[in-house]
């Protein structure tokens, strides 16, 4: 009983934040163009010849910008190769590596210009997907379909920690380049929001590690020690009868 024990201020979200408080300082950077990314790129302009050119891919149609997915069926969109560049028709090889979705859309209606009217581009992250494990209720990957998410949004996407989770201690490893950064996040600090973590990125892996609670039930003494306990009341009962 007393391994089990716990206080209910681990299970408080942002604990001790005042009510009508203003958080002035939340990091919500723009998201920015990785090699791996797959792009919805879709053109709306008054030349409808060259917009099913440019959207066809995004059908699957464009069998050189598409990849193949875990199930063998083709991921639409346009890939970002490992130059960090993609592939469009009439344009060519184009480099977005390290751009904002708006400054790709910015940079494409340029160059879709002398071939269209009036060109309208609109660019979409497709492969946005972060994993979470541990402690959820709803463990494995999820796609984020908004153009930027936080962590508690997608604990409550993962169905919430379960009541053996680590609020207080999640982990979060995000890839950066050909490294790995490991950062643990206090969920119930009320200064999460200006944590520059708080909001996450594509790939991004978070793990809920479990509490002191559950680690004594998968625990071998945890499971042994009612058998212990059980024998010693036995050989108890069995000497004060034999003494009498």
């Amino acid at each position: 009983m007393f391994l089990s024990c716990g206080t209910n201020k681990e299970a408080i979200y942002l604990m001790g934040i005042q009510d009508t408080a203003v958080i002035d300082s939340v990091f919500t950077n723009p998201l920015t163009i990785h090699p791996g990314d797959q792009l919805s790129i879709s053109l709306s302009s008054l030349n409808s010849e060259a917009d099913a050119i440019i959207n066809q891919s995004n059908s699957g149609g464009g069998a050189s910008n598409s990849i193949v997915g875990n199930a063998g069926t083709n991921v639409i969109g346009y890939y970002v190769n490992e130059n960090g560049s993609i592939n469009m028709p009439r344009l060519g090889s184009i480099y977005v590596e390290g751009k904002t979705h708006e400054q790709l859309k910015d940079t494409l209606q340029k160059l879709l210009d002398p071939y269209t009217k009036n060109p309208i581009v609109n660019v979409r992250l497709l492969n946005y997907q972060i994993t979470v494990l541990g402690e959820v209720t709803r463990p494995g990957q999820i796609i984020i379909t908004t153009p930027q998410s936080d962590i508690l949004q997608v604990i409550g996407l993962a169905g919430d920690i379960t009541p053996f989770g680590r609020r207080d201690n999640v982990l979060l490893v995000r890839k950066s380049g050909s490294t790995r950064i490991v950062k643990r996040l206090n969920l119930t600090d009320p200064n999460l929001f200006r944590n520059p973590y708080f909001q996450l990125q594509p790939g991004d892996f978070l793990f809920v590690e479990p509490n002191k609670a559950k680690k004594n039930q998968t625990s071998l003494t945890y499971q042994i020690w009612p058998l212990v306990t059980g024998s010693l009341s036995f050989l108890v009962v069995i000497f004060a009868t034999f003494v009498r």
